[in-house]
């Protein structure tokens, strides 16, 4: 019997999970980025020489450390907002303003503090901040903005393993994927067991054509985030890629155990097992999905898949009653109507072409378009 379909096919030469993935951690990476270190090591000791106004600007930084370290946000925001009316053009009490505003997720009063720290520090800016600034950059969408900083960042501290992973990040979205490479190998090599850095190297190996590369980071990414679906389906999409649909289908479905909403990762798991001739498993997957799915997600893109895949594994299996009806279903919805018809086409022996659902289209027409996505 003649394939069904495919499941759908990794984008190519570029994967479409790097920058899904990247969100997912991105706002936690930026909370991980603390200027504390700067603050905390500056000179705050009184000096009998310094006017009563410099002595108590310098005590009210430095309780706003203290407070900022036992997350006390509001009293921290005081004493800042008092060292800033003793002393106007303080940029370490703008820095820490804007990385208390991150703390709490203000991103937009921030960014006003952290673009006012840059400003008073000038060429003397800690590593820090231009690191938080290139953050929320990165976070918005600006990546133009964001990369001359992180360049800066790597440049000026290369410590900053942080910068590495953001600016090959930018790097990838550019494709230029030498620099990429040389940017996540640079923040591999201070924190080698970051699942997020190995996923997305494995995407830029990925669109070199490197795939045993990608596969090797993201068997070692799967290991150290055992319960991270998102790392589970980018291991799921290039087993695809590579045409190894049993090993897609088991990725897929350890990315259910640990998110088992995911409507997407519910049609390919069933695309796979569709593929490997795994029908009774498939109509499982399939029911499983919908039980959860409300009407409206039924009827979107996601469902008429799921119900699209449902038929193909009811038909395989045989169960003629249950996959005509649901086809039809899908027909008078709009939904797969191509597909359909080339089922019709390629498989003359079957009970679908002896009872056609109406409303196909003409096969020989409809062959032409066969595409499953």
């Amino acid at each position: 019997m003649a394939a069904l379909y495919t499941p759908a096919q990794t984008e190519k030469p570029r994967l479409r999970w790097p920058l899904r993935l990247l969100a997912a951690v991105l706002a936690v990476l930026i909370a991980g980025i603390t200027f504390l270190s700067v603050a905390s090591t500056a000179k705050l000791t009184l000096d009998v020489t310094t006017s009563l106004r410099e002595q108590m600007a310098t005590q009210y930084l430095e309780a706003s450390v203290a407070y900022l370290r036992a997350n006390r946000y509001e009293q921290a925001l005081e004493y800042l907002q008092a060292v800033i009316d003793l002393r106007p053009n303080d940029p370490q009490a703008q820095a820490l303003r804007g990385e208390v505003y991150i703390t709490t997720g203000d991103y937009d009063t921030a960014m006003e503090c952290l673009l006012r720290a840059q400003e008073l520090y000038g060429d003397a800016t800690p590593a820090e901040v231009l690191l938080q600034l290139a953050s929320l950059y990165v976070l918005q969408g600006d990546l133009p903005s964001a990369q001359p900083l992180l360049e800066r960042v790597t440049q000026q501290d290369p410590a900053q393993s942080s910068g590495w992973l953001l600016l090959g990040q930018i790097y990838y979205e550019q494709q230029d994927y030498a620099h990429a490479l040389t940017c996540f190998d640079a923040y591999l090599e201070a924190d080698p067991t970051s699942a997020t850095a190995l996923a997305v190297r494995a995407a830029c190996r990925s669109a070199t054509g490197d795939e045993p590369g990608a596969m090797e980071d993201l068997v070692t990414a799967a290991q150290y985030a055992e319960d991270n679906p998102e790392i589970r389906i980018a291991l799921a999409e290039v087993y695809t890629s590579l045409g190894d649909y049993a090993a897609a289908a088991d990725a897929y479905a350890l990315a259910l155990e640990a998110d088992p909403t995911n409507l997407e990762t519910y049609q390919a798991l069933s695309a796979c097992q569709v593929y490997t001739g795994d029908y009774a498993a498939a109509v499982q997957t399939c029911q499983t999905a919908l039980e959860q799915m409300t009407d409206e997600e039924k009827a979107g893109e996601a469902g008429q898949l799921i119900r699209f895949s449902l038929a193909v594994a009811q038909t395989q299996t045989g169960d003629y009653t249950a996959a005509v009806p649901l086809f039809e279903e899908l027909l008078q919805q709009g939904g797969c109507t191509h597909i359909s018809a080339y089922l019709l086409k390629i498989e003359p022996g079957t009970a679908f072409a002896k009872f056609p659902p109406d409303g196909l289209p003409d096969p020989d027409q409809a062959a032409e378009f066969y595409l499953y996505a």
